[in-house]
């Protein structure tokens, strides 16, 4: 079985990751249930297209179109949208979208159509979309992505990919911090030393060295992480004390994970392990349930 492609956006924690499992078939379809009146407008066929949970089962077991590529926009772990990338015979390829209305407000279809777009347009000769004209949304969506419009006809508007997007207020940048701060990380996390951190929500992410047991695809760049190889798997405690584990290409960790984080600490790799993180949750559901 193949690993689903993943790719990550420009905004820490908001990746975009391919429909393969019974669990996105039933985040997806509740996120539709959701937005059924909002994903009926503008033509939109979604809403008819998935009337149940049987049905976007099917769909991602015998897709119509083998090579679209189907996947969700995670927020972490939070399912907020769609989006998809169809190729055409042409040597080109489709992009279209929905957004959970929930959870409209923060820049994802931009951060989601724009990473997508980047993937897309290595594979083929050009990327572009399709909207309605009275949908300005989705074309200011596209503008600030980096799409522009190429043509409109019979009420539609058709952008392609330029890779060049605005300067825009409404897309939310990764906080860096300044490059001397981080030197002294430099070759860590390594066996003797793991580190500790903060986020951008402020939730505690730990960074610990590893050796690859099987294949993995790095979170940030999508690469391989062979088996043996050494990288770094970045753990993430939630709200509800769960832990969410990622594996992370070591180059990227540098260039793309610290310079997210803040409060960035040394500590023992024996509080990273699988044990001691198991022991936080225990102690969590003690207190919770002793409460």
């Amino acid at each position: 079985m193949s690993i689903p492609l993943e790719l990550v956006t420009d905004s820490y924690g908001l990746v975009l990751r391919e429909l393969a499992s019974e669990a996105d078939d039933f985040a997806f379809f509740a996120a539709i249930d959701a937005n059924r009146e909002q994903l009926s407008q503008c033509d939109d066929e979604t809403a008819s297209k998935y009337p149940n949970l049987s049905a976007v089962t099917e769909t991602r077991l015998h897709p119509s179109n083998p090579d679209k590529i189907r996947m969700g926009i995670w927020n972490t772990d939070t399912f907020v949208g769609s989006i998809n990338l169809t190729p055409d015979n042409y040597g080109s390829a489709e992009i279209d979208y929905w957004l959970d209305s929930r959870y409209t407000g923060n820049g994802y279809a931009t951060l989601a159509t724009r990473a997508l777009a980047q993937y897309g347009i290595r594979q083929y000769q050009r990327v572009y979309a399709y909207v309605a004209e009275d949908n300005k949304a989705s074309s200011k969506v596209l503008e600030r992505a980096g799409f522009q419009k190429v043509a409109q006809e019979l009420g539609r508007i058709t952008f392609a990919f330029s890779g060049v997007a605005p300067d825009s207020k409404d897309i939310k940048t990764v906080i860096t911090r300044p490059e001397q701060d981080l030197e002294r990380f430099a070759g860590l996390p390594s066996r003797r030393e793991a580190l500790r951190a903060k986020d951008k929500d402020n939730l505690t992410v730990f960074l610990s060295l590893a050796v690859a047991k099987k294949l993995y695809r790095c979170l940030c760049c999508s690469g391989d992480i062979n088996i043996g190889s050494e990288h770094v798997i970045l753990s993430r405690v939630q709200i509800s004390k769960r832990h969410n584990h990622h594996h992370i290409d070591f180059a990227c960790t540098h260039e793309k994970i610290l310079p997210t984080l803040k409060d960035i600490k040394v500590i023992n790799p024996n509080e990273t392990t699988a044990s001691a993180m198991n022991a936080r949750n225990r102690k969590y559901r003690y207190k919770k349930h002793r409460s």
